[in-house]
């Protein structure tokens, strides 16, 4: 007992060697007293930790968990020692090997989280996006609190278009500044890129390049898929990707009135407001009697 109070003092003022040594003369005593020895590892490892020593970190938690291969705390420390030494697969492997044990221990999920995103970072810069978005999935799965894997998200998803516009696959690349721009509205990047994605493929379209997809474009499945990513898009206050689909729904089939409500809703949002009035027209002459064209028509024009 005298050794084990020894020990706890030199524990709380942070001299680890005299606490280590404490900790061992206790234990000599029976296995109830080992405990202490492995808190002193754990407690030395963080502190070298924190000071940069990485390897001599590795060294304590190492120590520690030959005394008790599962406790927690020094796999946590571990993990993080080796993030910080950017062994970042050796590090999940930890977390996992947490995970299996406790799948709602939050440490591990927000350290798996964090070393993740670091994985992603890395992913990026060999310009593999899609196995970067996965990764940025992953990590957001395990804590929605972790903004840099919901930027990396975006970022990836940028990239892709980026990517994507550049060797001219224009509606795939437009489909992932889609998903970034749901997931960030006004991020610069991925407008950037969808404004001038757009444009690109109009300038495909007036040459007559895209003669096949026009046709595609034609089918009533791709009238009503526009039409649902429209109403989607406004929903979520993302008024240029709306008018987009609304565009492209009407260009499948002009005879909808939903889509030009649909844009007119989201010219008015963009502050466009006659030619709001001009498609609320164009529904109107589709169908007289619609009600829910006349009503917003009404309402716009008393303002």
């Amino acid at each position: 007992e005298a050794w084990l109070g020894k020990g706890n003092v030199s524990l709380s003022i942070g001299n680890f060697g005299e606490a280590l040594n404490a900790f061992k003369n206790a234990s000599s005593f029976g296995k109830r007293f080992a405990a202490g020895e492995l808190v002193a590892l754990t407690a030395q490892g963080r502190d070298l930790s924190r000071k940069g020593e990485f390897d001599d970190a590795l060294e304590s938690f190492d120590a520690a968990l030959a005394i008790d291969s599962t406790n927690t705390d020094a796999l946590l420390e571990k993990s993080a020692t080796l993030t910080n030494l950017n062994r970042l697969n050796d590090s999940i492997k930890i977390y996992d090997e947490i995970l299996r044990t406790n799948t709602n221990d939050q440490r591990a999920r927000s350290g798996k989280a964090r070393t993740m995103v670091g994985l992603g970072q890395e992913m990026m810069a060999n310009g593999d996006f899609s196995a970067a978005l996965s990764i940025f999935d992953e990590a957001y799965r395990l804590d929605s609190q972790n903004n840099l894997a919901l930027e990396g998200k975006v970022r990836s998803l940028t990239r892709e278009g980026d990517m994507l516009q550049s060797s001219g696959r224009f509606p795939e690349a437009l489909e992932s500044y889609k998903r970034a721009l749901y997931i960030a509205p006004h991020d610069a990047a991925a407008s950037a890129g969808f404004e001038k994605t757009i444009a690109q493929r109009q300038q495909r379209k007036n040459t007559n390049l895209e003669a096949n997809e026009s046709k595609k474009d034609a089918q009533e499945t791709e009238q009503n898929r526009y039409l649902r990513q429209g109403l989607e898009a406004i929903n979520n206050g993302s008024y240029s990707i709306a008018l987009e689909s609304f565009n492209s729904s009407i260009e499948a089939d002009g005879n909808k009135g939903e889509a030009w409500i649909g844009k007119a809703k989201a010219l008015f949002s963009l502050g466009r407001r006659e030619e709001a009035i001009s498609a609320l027209d164009k529904a109107i002459k589709i169908e007289p009697t619609d009600s829910k064209a006349w009503a917003i028509k009404g309402q716009i024009m008393a303002m």
